[in-house]
């Protein structure tokens, strides 16, 4: 059975100008969206973010929330998406709970913990920096730690 990432890979291969996302916020064919995430992919292992670490996606829209999450995957770490609204003390906590290696953050807001690095989301084209993108996981390794409101054990 494939994962959605080698399912990505599959289908930007096949159908690179099918599109894939037609949103608000921009429309993407599976081409630009697995370029776009690959991109995200690359510059999370030049951070020096290890296969099955953390990192946090604070983005404002679902274009860059995806290929976020994405580029996590494609790179081997596990996305952690927080909900922009929350305060800047509650991000800081869930991402410290989180374990949270890394920050990817779209816009010029200042980072909600400045003990975590941050990755600013800017689109620049992809340099394959990734040699083998990460089609092998398996069903037990983790890709996704979502808070949802009431996770966070406190009042």
């Amino acid at each position: 059975m494939e994962n959605i990432v080698a399912t990505l890979i599959t289908r930007a291969e096949s159908h690179p100008d099918r599109l894939l996302i037609d949103a608000p916020d921009g429309a993407l064919t599976y081409a630009s969206f697995f370029k776009r995430s690959l991109s995200i992919a690359e510059r999370i292992s030049m951070r020096g973010v290890q296969r099955g670490e953390r990192v946090a996606i604070v983005a404002k829209d679902y274009v860059s929330c995806m290929t976020s999450l994405f580029g996590c995957w494609l790179s081997g770490t596990v996305a952690v998406p927080l909900n922009l609204s929350l305060s800047t003390e509650v991000m800081r906590e869930l991402m410290r709970d989180a374990d949270v290696k890394l920050l990817v953050q779209q816009g010029g807001e200042e980072a909600p913990d400045p003990e975590i690095e941050t990755l600013k989301y800017i689109e620049l084209p992809s340099r394959s920096f990734i040699k083998d993108p990460m089609v092998s996981m398996n069903g037990s390794e983790d890709a996704l730690i979502l808070f949802t409101s009431g996770t966070t054990g406190k009042n």
